[in-house]
């Protein structure tokens, strides 16, 4: 899951295979026009990914979704930047805002059945979110921590929230209360997410994205060639109405591989 703000804070003190898109396309083959021109890519997995600020900067991204805020336990948190030096997050963040990119943070927990074990645990991890990166200072309860985040705003501003599920279309997505879900069309359970239908169908309220990777070495199955994403899956997940555009991951494969070179025109 993330989110997003106009004026996000981070409190520092707590704190890819070259692809060439050489591709001939009759014009009676385009995708459908609902193109959103959205690409997100998620960042902070790599330090040879380079700086936040260049990859707000590469005029690709539409959002940059900063990773992972790791939750494991009970009340157990940690920023994980991959050695991204923390110091400068923070203006990063105002520059890619100045130039019209979002950022959001990602919260990945640990698969654990106890990592949000009660109400009181869920809106804790609400708690520490709100303070220490936006605010002025058994069922694992994700949706009770979604509803809490959803009711605060800053200076009238509401939180936005997005989620990156598997693809077992958890419980927390039925709160209607997550503007973005990115369907990762890749990794071990890619098959389950073929239907793209059941996603647009399932969460009329929210933008679905088509979750990406980058290159082949970026995942261990699942990646698709720039051919069969424009003449395949594009035109189907175009013609839905809530169709919002590309996730990619991640920022250091899609550096090497240029992949999003051949998404940006046609998202």
């Amino acid at each position: 899951m993330a989110l997003w703000r106009t004026n996000l804070k981070v409190a520092l003190a707590i704190l890819l295979s070259v692809l060439i898109c050489f591709l001939a396309v009759p014009s009676s083959a385009t995708p459908a026009d609902n193109r959103t021109g959205q690409v997100t890519v998620f960042w902070g997995r790599h330090k040879d990914e380079g700086s936040l600020r260049e990859a707000c900067d590469s005029d690709t991204y539409t959002t940059v979704i900063i990773s992972f805020l790791n939750v494991s336990g009970h009340s157990r948190y940690d920023l994980d930047l991959s050695g991204h030096p923390l110091t400068g997050i923070g203006n990063d963040i105002k520059h890619c805002q100045h130039v019209g990119i979002a950022v959001s943070l990602s919260i990945t927990f640990d698969g654990s059945k106890n990592t949000l074990p009660t109400n009181q645990s869920a809106l804790n991890l609400s708690d520490h979110i709100w303070n220490a990166y936006l605010g002025s200072s058994g069922k694992g309860h994700l949706d009770v921590l979604a509803r809490e985040l959803a009711k605060r705003s800053i200076r009238g501003k509401t939180l936005h929230l997005t989620a990156t599920p598997r693809c077992n279309f958890p419980g927390s997505l039925t709160t209607g209360i997550f503007e973005r879900i990115h369907v990762r069309y890749y990794g071990d359970h890619a098959g389950n997410c073929d239907n793209w239908d059941d996603w647009a169908d399932g969460y009329p309220s929210s933008r679905i994205f088509l979750g990406l990777p980058a290159s082949p070495e970026a995942v261990k199955e699942g990646y698709l060639y720039p051919k069969s994403l424009y003449y395949g899956i594009l035109p189907v997940a175009q013609m839905s109405a809530n169709y919002g555009g590309v996730m990619i991951w991640d920022r250091f494969y899609d550096r090497a591989s240029s992949y999003s070179s051949c998404v940006n025109r046609w998202a």
